[in-house]
């Protein structure tokens, strides 16, 4: 890190659907990857551990403890790390089934954000399986520690100004009203945004448009990790199409057919300058947010 640029990545590693044990090989491999060339922001798509199109194995018991026990192999690999890491699974949260990112660095869980937007349509079935997430934040017991759980979580630097970044989940960025302006309103300066977009003729484009569009509007950088050909096992093909965005710009940008990692570095001085110069995010808007904080080198 260095005057106020922030080294971050988005990988998609490959994937076996269904199989947690053989996806956090790769997930663990592309922390590692990414914490030697020095990012300290790592996300990774939508449902990363357990896969997106599980069907109805996302209701299956054994699945949600195949994925917490890879899931506790993941944080225990990243105790040495300096890396803050995001990734996807099904969580169980009061007797219902939430599509999840978690957020951990050094051994330690930081938080974890259920979907707010629910797919649906010809090749999304997400309201079969998942529920919408509650109005307040809470807390969850995971891995034997109690973390905040809930959509309005800022996740913030302890020794960088202007390192506040939130979460949302693929979908949440297409609806009219995405998350990550409130997330805005409220201080992140970057959006992690972990996805399981599939493909189709000129949906590129579009995704790409979306994406600048949003950190554009936002004065923010906006980190996008899609899901890869390893979930091409049903009636869609996805192609991870992974993006770095900063303040309408893409600054980063692959399409991998498989899996890859793509890293970039995010202006936060130049971000925070550009808000408060349009004007539009004086006095904030935290009242219903909760901060967990992080240290880092």
């Amino acid at each position: 890190m260095r005057d106020g640029f922030i080294p971050v990545a988005v990988a998609t590693p490959p994937l076996r659907v269904a199989n947690p044990a053989y996806n956090q090989e790769g997930i663990i491999r592309y922390m590692r990857e990414a914490e030697k060339g020095g990012q300290v922001l790592l996300i990774f798509p939508e449902l990363s551990l357990t896969g997106y199109t599980c069907g109805d194995l996302l209701l299956q018991s054994t699945l949600h403890k195949r994925g917490l026990k890879s899931l506790a192999t993941i944080v225990e690999a990243s105790q040495p790390l300096n890396l803050i890491t995001v990734l996807g699974l099904p969580l169980i949260w009061e007797g219902a089934l939430y599509n999840c990112a978690v957020a951990f660095k050094g051994g330690k869980i930081l938080g974890v954000v259920p979907k707010s937007h629910l797919s649906s349509g010809p090749e999304y079935s997400e309201q079969r399986y998942f529920s919408q997430p509650p109005q307040g934040n809470g807390v969850i017991e995971i891995l034997s520690q109690i973390v905040p759980f809930g959509t309005n979580l800022l996740f913030k630097s302890q020794r960088v100004e202007n390192f506040t970044f939130a979460i949302e989940i693929c979908n949440d960025l297409w609806t009219p009203n995405p998350p990550s302006i409130g997330h805005a309103q409220a201080g992140a300066l970057i959006i992690a945004n972990l996805s399981a977009s599939s493909a189709l003729i000129g949906k590129e484009e579009y995704r790409r448009t979306l994406v600048a569009g949003q950190s554009a509007r936002l004065h923010s950088g906006y980190i996008y990790a899609s899901a890869g050909s390893g979930e091409s096992t049903g009636e869609a093909v996805y192609l991870a199409h992974n993006l770095i965005a900063e303040n309408g710009e893409i600054i980063r940008e692959e399409l991998f057919t498989y899996e890859g990692l793509v890293s970039g570095e995010i202006d936060l001085n130049f971000l925070a300058s550009e808000r408060i110069r349009g004007g539009n995010f004086k006095g904030g808007n935290n009242a219903n947010y909760q901060v967990v904080q992080f240290d880092h080198k």
